[in-house]
Formats: structure tokens, sequence, C-alpha cells
């Protein structure tokens, strides 16, 4: 065999030993090696002894450098194992069932909402000159049992975001429409610029109840009072202000139940 395909010969041998120590170092046995190296010296038939040992010397070095890369990353791995949070499935189960709720009486609940100052006009020409403002934020009630609405906590989302002043009393209606129950509360807003007005907001959820007892609020709206101007000056001298009103949606709002 001729020099240059010895050399070819040994670097492929070189080659798929150091391949398979850098995949499990635990397979790397040096007597195979040896005799592998044993082999192809035999076969070189006389070649060049000086290429051949620096080859030999060579392959064990880039063995041993693939070996202990992968000691080095297998030493890693073990780290990253050691460091990563276990979950604590016990803890994660006893969040789940504190936030549930049995009782709306007493509850506490985290509102996320979303309106804005003036609904939408029907009227185009109108709807033009309104200006309409959108505020969204977070804020946590506590429906107390005589019925009082209590604020424990307000998150809002700008700096300039209304504030809610006073939450009046709660109450659970049957609808005569579809016969469901709702959750009714009001509140007493201040809109920050460029409104700067106090107005009262008046927020409706449908309350559902599963098998087991546990309340959800959902499809929770955002609604303002708006006088109803009569048609073709019904009311003559008199001024129909207040008197006709209706109320109309400007928003959303979601809810979940807290501690």
């Amino acid at each position: 065999m001729s020099a240059p395909a010895f050399v070819a010969l040994l670097l492929g041998s070189v080659i798929a030993h150091g391949t398979e120590a850098f995949q499990s170092p635990s397979k790397l046995h040096s007597r195979s090696w040896q005799k592998t190296s044993t082999r192809l010296l035999v076969e070189a038939d006389n070649g060049d002894a000086d290429v051949v040992d620096s080859l030999r010397m060579q392959a064990s070095k880039d063995l041993l450098a693939a070996s202990k890369l992968r000691a080095d990353t297998s030493i890693a791995e073990q780290k990253l194992r050691k460091e990563r949070p276990v979950p604590d499935a016990t803890n994660a189960a006893r969040v789940e069932e504190a936030i549930k709720c049995f009782e709306l009486k007493g509850s506490s609940w985290e509102m996320t909402y979303r309106f804005s100052n003036e609904p939408e006009s029907r009227d185009e020409e109108v709807a033009s000159e309104v200006d309409r403002t959108f505020y969204s934020g977070k804020i946590q009630l506590r429906f107390l049992e005589d019925g009082y609405t209590t604020i424990i906590g307000r998150t809002y989302d700008r700096v300039e975001s209304p504030s809610f002043e006073k939450i009046w009393g709660w109450d659970v209606e049957t609808s005569s429409e579809d016969s469901l129950n709702y959750l009714l509360f009001s509140a007493d807003v201040q809109l920050p610029s460029p409104i700067e007005s106090m107005d009262r907001f008046y927020f409706q959820a449908r309350v559902e109840e599963d098998t087991n007892g546990v309340y959800t609020l959902s499809d929770g709206s955002v609604t303002v009072k708006r006088n109803i101007q009569p048609p073709g000056g019904f009311w003559g001298l008199f001024s129909g202000e207040g008197i006709l009103a209706q109320f109309r949606i400007v928003g959303e709002f979601k809810c979940k139940p807290i501690r």
C-alpha cells in the first residue's frame, strides 16, 4: 500500500473513532484503537514510519479532545438539570383550588375593563363631532355580604387613567328577557384629561354556576345612561331632558376570582 493510500485510510479510521468517541465516551476502547493502528501499520508495507507515527499521535490527541468535550458537555447538562426549578404540583393544585368561587357573597374578583367616555353615535354627522376616548385597566373588588362593594386594589395601563371614586352596592337579578341571572353594580368614575369629568358607569355580567357549585362571571358589559331627545319637539315648551333616557354600551369587562 502506498503512503498516500495509507494516510487516507488512517484518517478515515480517525474520523470514525473520533465521531464515536464524541457521541459516547464509554464506547472508546484503547485496545480496539491499538489493534486498528497495528493493522494499518502492517498494511502500510514499509511506508514512511515518521508519517505514520505523526498521524497516530495526532489521532490520539483528537480522540482525547473529543472525549473531553463530551465529558464537559455532560457536566454542563447535569448542572442545568440541578439548577432548573422543579414545579410543585401540590402548590399548583392549591392555587387552582383557591381561585374558585363557591359563594358570591364575600367573594373577591379582578376586573379587567376597557370602555369609552361616550357611546358610539348612531348619527354619522354627530359621530364625527363626538370625541370618544377609551380607557383600560384592572381593578380588584370585593362583593361584601351586606350588598356593598369595596375596592381592594387597582392597576392602570397609563398614567392618565380613570379613577374609580366609589363603587356602589351589588346585586344579582334575573332578566325578564332571557331568564338568566346577572350581577349588577355601578361606579362613579373620574375621567382624566381631556374629558376631566365625573360620570357614572354601570357594570353587568352574567352569573353562571356549574354542577360543582362554582360561580363564574361572563359577558361583562359597561353602559352609561344618556338622555333621549323626543322627536319633533313632542314636549312643546317643556324640556324632555332627564325624563326619557336609555342605557348605551360603551365597553366591556371580564372577571376572574382572586383571594
